[in-house]
This record gives structure tokens, C-alpha cells and sequence, in this order.
């Protein structure tokens, strides 16, 4: 997580580092429906209620503000998925050159061995 950490003040932007384990199905973003939230990291019950958060099978999991227990990075954690933040107005080329150099950073400091990207959105 100190990885992730470290690329989330280079960037100044929000970072969610999530267990590709416990994600349930395929990963959407969206604004959060009246009602929906997650026991979070440290704040209880957290509502997503008009707020951009990413889903899977299981309901809302995380935002560019706080993460769920569920989907949280454990000591057995092998897979993450980092999702790296932006508003809508930041650019696909500044956001591709975050993507790659945190990738150089996972596989410096985390030694992983493979890391897949994607960019979504931007101008």
C-alpha cells in the first residue's frame, strides 16, 4: 500500500487499491444510488448517494474518498486492482504517463510480476 500511497502524492490524485480476490465480477463506475454504501475502512457506514464509486456483483466497493472492508487489501493478498482517480477534464496522455510509472513502481517496490492497464475517459 506504501506503493500505492507514494504514486497518490506524485500525482495528486486519489488512488484505490482493492483485492482483485474478493471483487465480485466485473468492476462499473457510477454515482451511487439513494441508499447504497459499505462498511468502510474506519468510517462505519459509508453512503456513495450521489457520489462516483465503483461496483461489482456484490454493490458498491470504493471511491476517489474512502474503500470498503470488503474488497480491502489483506496480508494474503496476491492480485489488486489500483485505480488511479481523475476528473473528467484531466487528460488520457497525463493519465496513461501516471499509469506507466506506476507500474514501474509496483514492479520495483512490490515485485510484481505482471500488471495490466487501462485508461478510461479523459480528453
Amino acid at each position: 500500500m506504501d506503493t500505492c500511497n507514494l504514486c497518490s502524492l506524485e500525482f495528486l490524485l486519489p488512488i484505490g487499491l482493492y483485492d482483485a480476490e474478493r471483487i465480485q465480477g466485473a468492476v462499473t463506475v457510477r454515482l451511487g444510488a439513494h441508499g447504497e454504501g459499505y462498511d468502510s475502512l474506519g468510517k462505519g457506514f459509508y453512503s456513495v448517494t450521489d457520489r462516483l464509486a465503483l461496483f461489482d456483483a456484490g454493490g458498491p466497493f470504493g471511491n476517489p474518498t474512502n474503500d470498503s472492508r470488503r474488497t480491502a487489501i489483506v496480508d494474503s493478498t496476491e492480485r489488486c486492482l489500483m485505480v488511479i482517480f481523475g476528473p473528467g477534464s484531466y487528460s488520457a496522455a497525463r493519465m496513461e504517463a501516471h499509469v506507466q510509472a506506476a507500474d514501474a513502481r509496483l514492479r520495483a517496490f512490490a515485485h510484481t510480476t505482471r500488471v495490466e492497464t487501462a485508461v478510461l475517459g479523459g480528453l
